[in-house]
């Protein structure tokens, strides 16, 4: 039965211990100070400091024995049966014998008691077969609870009892459980030296928390991930402030990393090196600081291409290359995109020595929050763009019906769906009608008469917000450039009524396509610059040198931006990527090191 009030729910667990030969009752200090347990059956002592110790909280919850064959036979030795007696047996199990124990005790416990078999002989496989159907009974217990509104799961480990592997069993346990959302409670064990008048109980859980720092610096180490120190240390005022210092420039640098704050992340590696230097200098703290202390030395290992030496182009390199050694892969596409134009300019891959060209770029990268360098190799070019608004736009009627409009592109009409072709011919009958009368009539000035409802909205629409003159045979070229919103308007329809495709459809190009076709125009603006007469860009390597660099980069953001977007369709595998990126790295490592002094 649960409490109303209870907020935690605690389960126990312990391997049951056989009976000794001779029966005695051993007294036992508790974990507590001023508290003390008498027991005969060595796990009796653990369930009776659990139970005093959770007693605000409700006490144990569910206790689940792990039982061994040996523990299940019948014991009827002389020494035994006088205390069997007690309960009115002859003969009894060790499991048995535990529970009449404790219940006589504790009765609240009576009905709270789970077994659950082990067969010793069953080895390896049958052990790790055991742990995971263990598991099972626990999250049963885990359920239950939460169904009952108790989300707060506690496991309590008893290490006392056992056979050979018991403390390897049951750290696998812990961690399963910890792993299904369990929070591990306490892990105690109870003992006595054979010539020691008392045992004593003891709480061994910061010896097991040491395995979550370790598994801590771990995750830090592998993913940039400080969230495991921080359940760990929880609040760190009673740590050194080199310490706290070094647990803040890990948290930045774990948060720089995880949102990919592309801008801060070579400053917080840089606070990062230096803390843990100073940290690392220290001495004396607490025991968690002084191990801790003990295994900084592999973080720095790990680190030490990325903790702020060499120039800032080596810097920029290790640190994408460590980002694809952690599998971070957007993040290392994010600083390829940031960071490579910089080095491709430094290095003379591809620079330039004209000053209006740097300024517009300059000017441009302002706008769009980025670096000069980046709009240079990215999107300069001495032309400007060529206008993409002749296109005809299959697949969208309403996009095909301005561009009939404004364009003068009656023989389009049939691709519109068949109700929207009738009032479009309409109009442009009726405004042909009358263009001989009116050609180079101001619409402002002269009456137009027309019995064609949409072209009188049309001339309305224009004298009320039209203040220079306005030519008649210009309206359906005016009104194709209107808005979408004022187009159905004139013409009496709805935006369900253009928000319907074209007879033909737009034309559908894979990415490799698209991307193809962006490198396509990109790379001409690239020779055109590089080669052409003004020589805008410049390059120390021969053209197709330079760009198969700009080739390289330009692949490594167009993988970036699809990620971005989430185009699942993207052409290249993780693992392919992350080798393609690699291999890039190093191309701008060797040109570097082949022009360096």
């Amino acid at each position: 039965m649960i409490l109303l009030d209870k907020k935690t729910y605690n389960i126990m667990i312990a391997f049951v211990s056989s009976l000794p030969k001779i029966p005695e009752t051993v007294e036992y200090s508790g974990a507590d100070d001023g508290t003390a347990f008498c027991g005969i059956q060595t796990n009796e002592a653990g369930i009776y400091q659990l139970q005093h110790s959770l007693r605000e909280a409700g006490g144990l919850d569910r206790i689940i024995l792990v039982t061994s064959k040996d523990v299940t036979k019948l014991h009827s030795a002389e020494p035994w049966k006088n205390i069997f007696e007690k309960y009115g047996r002859s003969s009894m199990s060790a499991i048995d014998f535990l529970k009449e124990q404790v219940k006589a005790k504790h009765p609240e416990l009576a009905e709270r008691f789970e077994e659950s078999a082990f067969d010793e002989d069953a080895g390896t496989e049958g052990a790790m077969r055991y742990i995971a159907a263990l598991g099972d009974v626990i999250q049963r217990e885990q359920e239950a609870a939460e169904a009952a509104g108790l989300h707060d799961i506690v496991l309590h480990a008893d290490m006392t009892g056992g056979f050979r592997h018991t403390s390897m069993m049951m750290l696998a346990i812990m961690q399963l459980s910890k792993y299904m959302g369990i929070r591990i409670g306490h892990v105690l064990y109870a003992g006595k030296d054979r010539n020691a008048p008392k045992g004593s109980i003891v709480f061994a859980d910061d010896i097991h928390r040491m395995f979550d720092m370790i598994a801590g610096m771990d995750e830090f180490q592998k993913y940039g991930s400080v969230q495991a120190l921080d359940e760990y240390f929880g609040d760190t005022r009673a740590y050194s402030e080199p310490f706290r210092s070094l647990l803040g420039a890990m948290r930045s640098f774990s948060d720089a990393i995880r949102i990919c704050r592309t801008s801060i992340i070579e400053k917080e590696l840089e606070s990062l090196g230096e803390h843990m230097r100073v940290f690392r200098n220290q001495s004396g703290g607490p025991i968690q600081e002084e191990l801790f202390r003990r295994i900084i030395r592999v973080l720095e290992r790990e680190y030490g291409t990325v903790l702020g030496s060499g120039t800032s182009e080596e810097r920029h390199l290790n640190i994408i290359a460590w980002c694809l050694r952690k599998k971070f892969l957007q993040q290392a596409m994010t600083l390829c995109t940031e960071w490579i134009p910089q080095i491709i300019v430094d290095k003379r891959i591809c620079y330039t020595e004209n000053i209006l060209a740097m300024r517009k770029c300059k000017k441009n990268a302002k706008n769009g929050f980025r670096s000069w360098q980046q709009e240079f190799i990215i999107s300069y070019s001495d032309k400007r763009p060529k206008k993409t608004e002749n296109k005809i736009p299959y697949g969208d009627a309403g996009e095909m019906f301005c561009f009939i409009l404004k364009h003068n592109r009656e023989a389009l009409i049939a691709e519109l769906p068949e109700d929207l072709q009738k009032p479009l011919r309409s109009f442009l009958d009726a405004h042909r009608e009358k263009l001989n009368v009116y050609t180079n009539k101001d619409i402002l000035l002269h009456p137009i008469n027309t019995e064609n409802a949409s072209l009188r909205r049309a001339i309305e629409y224009f004298k009320k917000g039209q203040k220079t003159p306005l030519s008649y045979q210009l309206i359906p070229e005016r009104v194709g450039g209107l808005s979408e919103g004022c187009v159905i308007e004139i013409f009496g329809l709805s935006a369900a009524d253009i928000d319907r495709p074209t007879k033909t459809p737009a034309p559908q190009l894979t990415v490799e396509e698209l991307r193809e076709q962006k490198w396509a125009k990109r790379e001409a603006d690239y020779r055109r610059m590089l080669a052409g007469a003004k020589r805008i860009m410049r390059s120390d390597l021969p053209l197709d040198a330079a760009l198969d660099y700009l080739r390289g980069y330009f692949d490594i953001r167009e993988e970036r931006n699809q990620s971005n977007h989430a185009v699942v369709t993207a052409d290249q595998e993780s693992s392919k990527l992350e080798k393609t990126i690699t291999a890039y790295i190093e191309k701008l490592r060797a040109y570097q090191r082949a022009v360096t002094p």
